[in-house]
């Protein structure tokens, strides 16, 4: 049983490449999208992944800019983690 203020291990890490599919809830049209993750949070959707082509309405998460990595323009999409898988 969980504890009231125990906090939940993250399953991907930053870098992890991932592939996007919408469970209950998500974006069906990215379906089979493969990606990298480019930072975590503590949110509902904690992944920002940075997808190899470009979205339609995607965002660009200037918290994963570090050192010489900066993020590519509408790349990103904050994902829930039942949405993602690891690539094969």
């Amino acid at each position: 049983m969980k504890k009231r203020n125990e906090t939940k291990k993250p399953k991907f890490a930053v870098g992890d490449r991932v592939v996007y599919n919408a469970r209950e809830a998500g974006v069906g049209w990215m379906n089979g999208m493969h990606g990298t993750v480019i930072y975590v949070d503590g949110t509902r959707c904690p992944y920002t992944v940075e997808f190899d082509e470009k979205l339609v309405g995607g965002v660009t998460d200037e918290r994963a800019a570090r050192g010489d990595f900066k993020p590519r323009y509408g790349q990103s999409w904050f994902c829930r983690e039942e949405n993602l898988e690891m690539e094969a």
